[in-house]
């Protein structure tokens, strides 16, 4: 999918807002490996394509660079997030940014502590998305018109 096209569905969520100087680019959406419900076969894309890069196309390639263009960032996005989309969620709010994230696979092995209200281990899509929800009282959840998964 072109990233232009996915971020241009956020913006009738995030009404005047503006991305600022960078953007999340993950080169592993779409390639085989990919798993629909993120059951635990994910595991095989750790480490794959994820990079943070500036509209002018440098790559950032230490955490200091990365955290300065973040913290100047006027809204957080996450397409496909894989692991990245609790922590993303935790830096929106701790740093009071507007986000909007797409959660995809669920990571389950990979997080065995993510655990719902109710005691249980998040598993399946729609329980990470409730897990997602449960960080904010004021995190809403909407439907966009994509494919696959778009909550």
């Amino acid at each position: 999918q072109d990233l232009d096209w996915a971020l241009s569905a956020f913006e009738s969520l995030l009404p005047n807002s503006d991305a600022g100087g960078a953007s999340l680019k993950d080169d592993s959406v779409g390639q085989e490996g990919d798993t629909e419900e993120g059951m635990g076969e994910e595991e095989e894309k750790e480490g794959e394509g994820q990079v943070i890069v500036t509209t002018d196309g440098d790559e950032i390639l230490d955490a200091s660079t990365a955290m300065s263009v973040l913290l100047q960032c006027s809204v957080v996005i996450g397409l496909h997030p894989d692991q990245a989309a609790g922590s993303l969620i935790d830096f929106a709010l701790e740093h009071k940014k507007p986000f909007a994230c797409i959660p995809c696979c669920v990571y389950w092995k990979s997080f065995p502590r993510r655990r719902l209200t109710d005691g249980s281990q998040v598993r399946t899509y729609e329980q990470l998305v409730e897990w997602l929800k449960s960080k904010h009282p004021d995190i809403q959840e909407t439907i966009i018109d994509l494919k696959g998964q778009n909550r």
